[in-house]
């Protein structure tokens, strides 16, 4: 089966302090990476480099980000 990322619609808002349990979930349920809104990628836009230490982590990458 090929890889697919989760988008974060799927469980609802999971910026701020839930982020990281959500990274937990998809790499739990299997999915290669996430796919997130803008505004969940805002606080990191200053930490590019511990946002993908964040995924890196966990063995996910960014697959999408939209508006």
């Amino acid at each position: 089966m090929p890889p697919f990322a989760c988008m974060e619609l799927l469980w609802g808002g999971v910026s701020g302090a839930s982020f990281e349990a959500w990274l937990d979930e998809v790499r739990g349920a299997g999915f290669a990476g996430v796919g997130v809104h803008a505004a969940t990628l805002r606080p990191f836009l200053d930490d590019a480099r511990g946002f993908d230490t964040l995924l890196a982590r966990r063995g996910r990458v960014l697959g999408a980000a939209g508006r």
